[in-house]
């Protein structure tokens, strides 16, 4: 109860800060983009160092899309790795960023890797961009999409929108030690309780984890999507 409290009020106060007059004065710009990279949609995060990391829809080698790094000193934006020399590719949809304590960067690619159905990837200044695992439409699910979380101990969580028990899309986790596993396959169609297929985004707060999925069949009328909630405890 108390996380989905705090769920509750985060919106809200974002719902506020949403009816809010902001002047243009009170934003600034840190960095403008080359022309490549090419559409950074991919998110960004901040590392311990104070770099910024983000990831482009196009550049890099066969415009597979790139790791970029900015300087938020001097504004200056630089390609750090290619995705195509791992076999990825991220997509038009966005796909979620996560650091550790190391200033490695972890993300998820929703095309390629060994089975074509996506992967995990992390990226070190020394070691460069290695590819983690990568998704098996049935066994853990196809084309990740939205956030990338962590617990902070080594555990990272996600969702694909597609693949798993019944074709509409996954809860899974992944850490070095326990390797990329299927917590839960979601169903578009099932009684009462079914969550509904294709997820879109997840969330990790207090211990708990949140997500919605774009669609439910109601038995009467249009898909409706549903938030849910899972425990990360002990997963």
């Amino acid at each position: 109860m108390k996380s989905s409290l705090a769920l509750l009020a985060s919106a809200l106060i974002l719902q506020g800060f949403a009816g809010q007059a902001w002047s243009q004065a009170e934003f600034q710009t840190l960095a403008t983009f080359p022309q490549t990279p090419g559409y950074p949609k991919h998110g960004v995060i901040r590392a311990a160092d104070g770099t910024f990391y983000g990831a482009s829809r196009f550049g890099g080698t066969g415009d597979a899309g790139a790791l970029f790094a900015i300087d938020e000193t001097s504004g200056t934006v630089t390609d750090v790795a290619n995705f195509a020399t791992i076999g990825v590719e991220l997509g038009d949809e966005r796909v979620g960023l996560a650091t550790d304590d190391s200033d490695a960067i972890f993300g998820i690619a929703a095309y390629g890797g060994a089975n074509g159905d996506g992967a995990i990837w992390k990226w070190t200044a020394a070691g460069g961009l290695v590819r983690l695992a990568s998704f098996d439409e049935t066994a853990n699910g196809q084309n990740p999409r939205g956030e990338l979380v962590t617990d902070g101990a080594g555990n990272f969580y996600g969702v694909c929108v597609a693949g798993g028990a019944f074709g509409d899309g996954t809860l899974w986790k992944w850490s070095a030690t326990g390797g990329l596993v299927r917590l839960y396959s979601f169903q578009n169609y099932g009684d009462a309780l079914s969550l509904g297929g294709r997820p879109r985004s997840i969330a990790l707060v207090n211990g708990a984890l949140y997500g919605v999925t774009a669609e439910k069949d109601n038995g009467t009328g249009p898909d409706i999507p549903v938030l849910w909630s899972r425990s990360a405890a002990g997963v």
